[in-house]
């Protein structure tokens, strides 16, 4: 299958923006994928941050897994990045299948200000 790849701008300070895509609670509002996000506690700091999730699909289904994440805060032109992997052991078609997914967040400049 084909890759998706969407790119949109958005107006917001960068500390701001990627509080949203790693911290559960605020993921889970924007990321339709996960109604709930959990994270597991990490073996040692520089570990993946492994998550267990719910995803409701109506009508009284839900599908749960677990999957883990790792982010760059510091990339040279001063962009931060994201991945995650996910899976579950539920039966239905297409979501017992391993997924994945990433974001990368890049400041862009505008006439007079400075990037954030």
């Amino acid at each position: 299958m084909a890759a998706i790849f969407v790119e949109i701008l958005v107006r917001a300070p960068m500390e701001e923006l990627w509080t949203h895509i790693q911290k559960p609670d605020l993921h889970e509002r924007w990321d339709l994928r996960f109604s709930e996000i959990e994270y597991l506690p990490k073996e040692h700091e520089a570990a993946p941050q492994r998550f267990r999730y719910i995803t409701r699909i109506g009508f009284g289904l839900e599908v749960s897994g677990e999957g883990e994440s790792v982010g760059e805060t510091n990339l040279e032109d001063g962009s931060r990045s994201s991945a995650l992997k996910f899976s579950s052991r539920d039966r239905a078609p297409s979501f017992g299948k391993p997924s994945h997914g990433s974001a990368r967040s890049s400041p862009v400049a505008r006439a007079g200000s400075t990037p954030t």
